[in-house]
């Protein structure tokens, strides 16, 4: 194995680890200021409805991205 591969995977690991303590950490923050950070909590329908209207722009403008860009591809093909 290579000394490059070594590096990338000493570098993912040390990122996953790192990713585990922050997450450890800002669910400790979060009990400390009274909340449960261990609490998964499905939203109610109207808050969907909200997240919807908040992420529809957004969605539409990323999916409408690929076809353009697939034309533009076939066209110098």
């Amino acid at each position: 194995m290579s000394i490059y591969k070594w590096t990338r995977v000493r570098y993912c690991r040390s990122r996953m680890g790192n990713n585990g303590v922050s997450g450890f950490m800002m669910v400790e923050a979060l009990k400390d200021k009274g909340y449960n950070g261990y609490v998964v909590a499905a939203p109610s329908a109207n808050e969907l409805v909200q997240i919807f209207k908040l992420a529809a722009p957004v969605f539409i403008m990323m999916i409408s991205k690929a076809p353009c860009m697939k034309i533009e591809d076939g066209e110098r093909g």
